[in-house]
């Protein structure tokens, strides 16, 4: 068997696939042609076509079921009821949602960090994709992090919160032998002194004098 022939093939199917099914009739042959390259103590060049040649179908069909219409949003006794199931859904197509997660997640990899992963890495396996996957969107939430704390925001603003100033006072503890103590700085407390005469006052009012 001619496998570089049946790879081009495929290879050019996959691009011109315009709907899931036909991917995963792609993807299922791939399999099959991987399965029957290690049987026949093919290179292991020809076993990892093919593993390219699945891993491409699966990203693509990725691709198009996040094209798909989604579920529309209803009343949890209504959410699995036929009417909220639009046409080519993954029960119509025969595909668990586990895969079509993992292929839409596959299928989030940028194009050009896919493509130098497919050329690199010592194993082309769906797994391997997945951890490129979330590699990737760690990166971008990163960014999306950096990016939002170098952001200022102007205009008026009604509310503004602020820490009072308020004088302090530094305490040191004691030290024992051979130990040493961190200083720790602690508010002030301001005393009110209380002359005596304001005191004999008092004193004097309480016991009707």
């Amino acid at each position: 068997m001619d496998y570089l022939e049946v790879w081009d093939s495929l290879k050019t199917a996959i691009s011109a696939a315009h709907n899931v099914s036909d991917l995963i009739q792609i993807k299922n042959k791939a399999d099959a042609y991987r399965y029957a390259a290690k049987i026949a103590g093919e290179s292991k060049d020809v076993v990892r076509k093919a593993e390219e040649i699945k891993l491409r179908a699966e990203r693509r069909a990725g691709e198009l079921l996040k094209e798909m219409p989604k579920q529309k949003p209803g009343a949890s006794q209504q959410r699995y009821t036929t009417d909220t199931f639009v046409p080519d859904s993954y029960r119509d197509l025969k595909i668990s949602k586990l895969d079509a997660s993992k292929w839409q997640r596959i299928a989030s990899i940028p194009r050009k960090e896919f493509e130098v992963w497919i050329a690199t890495a010592p194993d082309i396996t769906t797994a391997g994709a997945l951890s490129v996957s979330k590699q990737s969107e760690l990166k971008r939430e990163e960014r999306n992090l950096k990016a939002q704390s170098l952001t200022l925001h102007r205009g008026r603003y009604r509310i503004l919160y602020a820490d009072p100033p308020c004088n302090t006072k530094t305490a040191r503890p004691r030290k024992r032998d051979g130990e040493v103590r961190q200083t720790i700085t602690r508010p002030s407390r301001r005393r009110t002194s209380v002359s005596s005469a304001s005191t004999s006052a008092r004193a004097g009012k309480g016991s009707g004098i």
